[in-house]
């Protein structure tokens, strides 16, 4: 009789399929993986979507497993998602967020920087090796709208881990700080004044 029972709590437990596209909307419903040929709903486009959508699901007495599928593509964070205790899976009900496609999802906080031009300011160009000058390319960022560079900050054993400053990557590849010597280690002499970290 108990093996009766569970079968039929397990069959009355219904699911939910979920799909987040780059062509989405978070406004539609997600039960769809491509845009309805009307346009009146199709699948969602962030990681908040989805979560909003299961929160509302289970709000109005959804139960089961969650599967959230995410379509090929890039997803832009302008800013943090959270999740709170609420948005966790329970027992028996798995909340998944998963790749339709192993490998073709990004999600990145990081934008497209335009209209490199090559160095003109004579200032800056008087700085750079001869070998350089016509390779150094600048961009304006703030004219499109990347106005927070974070903070350069001392890491390393023992010191908290700072918020990392922005970054910048020129096809998939993270590019390096200018500094100085560009190779190795400078040596010291001399201690001029001890510093204790």
């Amino acid at each position: 009789m108990a093996a009766a029972v569970w079968f039929a709590r397990a069959a009355a437990v219904e699911s939910l399929q979920l799909h987040v596209s780059p062509q989405g909307r978070d406004d539609w419903s997600g039960r769809f993986e491509q845009p309805r040929p009307d346009g009146r709903d199709g699948p969602l486009a962030t990681l908040a979507g989805a979560r909003d959508a299961i929160r509302r699901w289970r709000a109005a007495g959804g139960r089961g497993t969650v599967t959230v599928r995410f379509a090929a593509g890039r997803y832009f964070f302008p800013e943090p998602v959270s999740f709170e205790a609420r948005d966790s899976g329970r027992p028996g009900e798995i909340v998944r967020y998963q790749a339709a496609v192993k490998g073709a999802v990004r999600f990145t906080a990081g934008v497209a920087v335009h209209g490199w031009q090559p160095v003109r300011d004579s200032a800056v160009l008087d700085r750079l090796p001869e070998t350089a000058r016509g390779r150094v390319r600048v961009a304006v960022l703030k004219g499109q709208g990347i106005t927070d560079f974070g903070r350069i900050q001392v890491r390393g054993f023992a010191l908290p881990a700072p918020v990392a400053e922005a970054e910048l990557f020129y096809d998939d590849e993270p590019m390096e700080l200018a500094r100085w010597p560009n190779e190795g280690f400078r040596g010291l002499r001399r201690v001029i004044e001890p510093t204790r970290l």
